[in-house]
């Protein structure tokens, strides 16, 4: 059974601690809820993470919300995530994207722009807080264990039996130095009561999934070209050609997909929102200036809104989880 380990490397940490002679005296959860305190706290840390049957590992490196750098190999998948001031990218080979087919065919080792991130995506998800109450908030009965040392620091044993639903039975190991650093995890069993998740995806749902991509490969090209946000008019006029071209053949796109009955409804609300969205951009791809363009665009703004909400309902009609990806090629 392959074994978890986190080693934790604190460049920066707050918090008070327990010495190892207060830790005689204290409870095992006791320490552990005081672990995650001080890690919620940290400022900034570096995790490597080892598969101990030699089929992966990777590092988390956190240093703001704004540097967030995540390299991780698991058998034959691997993903990079890396967040800067310009945004949160992902890497991924196809391998990772098995169970989506669109991506593993299309985005497969290319560096894709995440756009309004959720889940392990977001940034916020590295951070020591939630880091804090993923390791050590949740977890089943908790008894000490031994000392040793982890990386030249005393440590004491926190065994986990994982005995309780959606926890993990493991090993904490933190520090007895009065800093309270949790300098190491193992893993040694399952995640109790959970199952492997796996998308069944339909072909209406896989076509689905590719005209978003197309869709979105076509906006990060009129973005690129555009000269925003300060552009010319004539990129101006350019651009809103494009976009005209882009939403008609997602329209189009929407309406050929092999829906259900219930599902085709849904479409119906996706082609039917667009219709006033598109009317919009072709009055301001046929505008003679900046003058006659602008006072649209503000409803432009509400009609784009519209349109994504009903291209979101179809989205779930299709039974294709939440995904974050824009699939957009960074510059």
């Amino acid at each position: 059974m392959a074994v978890l380990l986190i080693a934790a490397v604190v460049v920066f940490a707050l918090g008070g601690g327990t010495s190892t002679s207060q830790l005689a005296s204290t409870g095992a959860d006791d320490i552990a809820t005081n672990a995650a305190l001080v890690v919620g706290h940290w400022g900034s840390y570096h995790a490597h993470v080892k598969l101990i049957s030699g089929r992966g590992g990777g590092d988390v490196k956190y240093s703001s919300s704004t540097s967030v750098s995540v390299d991780s190999t698991k058998a034959d998948k691997h993903v990079r995530l890396v967040t800067t001031g310009n945004g949160t990218f992902i890497s991924a080979n196809a391998a990772f994207y098995i169970d989506n087919p669109v991506l593993a065919q299309h985005a497969a080792d290319r560096w894709l722009e995440v756009k309004d991130a959720t889940g392990f995506l977001a940034p916020s998800a590295s951070a020591p807080s939630v880091g804090a109450g993923c390791m050590l908030s949740t977890h089943g009965t908790l008894r000490k264990g031994g000392t040793t040392t982890v990386g030249g620091r005393g440590a004491i044993e926190i065994d986990d039996a994982g005995d309780m639903p959606g926890t993990t039975p493991g090993k904490l190991f933190v520090a007895t130095d009065g800093t309270a650093d949790l300098l190491r995890v193992e893993e040694t069993g399952v995640t109790n009561g959970t199952a492997p998740v796996s998308l069944n995806l339909s072909a209406a749902a896989q076509q689905f999934l590719v005209l978003l991509y197309d869709s979105n490969i076509r906006s990060a090209q009129i973005e690129k070209e555009c000269g925003c946000p300060t552009p010319t008019f004539e990129q101006f006029h350019k651009a809103m050609v494009d976009v005209v071209a882009s939403d008609i053949a997602y329209q189009q796109g929407v309406n050929a997909l092999p829906l259900d009955a219930g599902q085709r409804s849904v479409a119906d609300g996706v082609v039917a929102a667009f219709r006033p969205l598109i009317a919009n951009e072709m009055v301001q791809a046929n505008a003679a200036s900046f003058a006659q363009a602008s006072p649209l665009w503000s409803v432009h703004e509400q009609l784009s809104q519209t349109a994504g909400d009903a291209a979101s309902a179809l989205h779930t009609a299709l039974g294709v989880p939440p995904n974050p990806c824009s699939f957009d090629a960074p510059a």
